[in-house]
């Protein structure tokens, strides 16, 4: 687990570096996937990793989440919300904080744990295929 969360913080860290460095206008402008702007992108980034993180440490809550989300109640997607209308340097603060209780949550990890997601319980890395 300590490599693979040591793979994920290098991404993280790439990908922070890319949008750190931009300025309003960057953060409105639209990328390939659906149009979303880079700021819309990172919101739904950080929120996921919000959701990961609490299955990660409270999965009994991450269930109810998904309850709620699949019952159709708006609060479950209510801190999405949130995140896109924060203003760019606060979402990249929040993000930066999400992510790296995440990451020190799954570094306590197990290889053959599984963690709640919303469809089957998985592992909390995919492993590549054996050959």
């Amino acid at each position: 687990m300590k490599q693979i969360c040591t793979d994920l913080t290098d991404e993280y860290e790439a990908l922070d570096a890319i949008v750190s460095g931009l300025d309003e206008g960057g953060w409105g402008t639209n990328t390939f996937f659906f149009e979303w702007t880079v700021k819309k992108e990172i919101a739904h980034i950080a929120f996921f990793d919000g959701t990961a993180k609490l299955s990660a440490t409270a999965p009994e809550a991450f269930r109810e989440h998904v309850k709620a989300l699949f019952n159709g109640q708006a609060e479950a997607m209510a801190q999405l919300t949130v995140l896109e209308n924060m203003n760019y340097p606060d979402l990249l603060k929040w993000w930066r904080e999400e992510r790296s209780v995440l990451v020190k949550a799954l570094a306590r990890r197990g290889p053959k744990d599984r963690l709640p997601w919303y469809g089957h319980p998985c592992p909390p890395y995919r492993s590549p295929p054996l050959a």
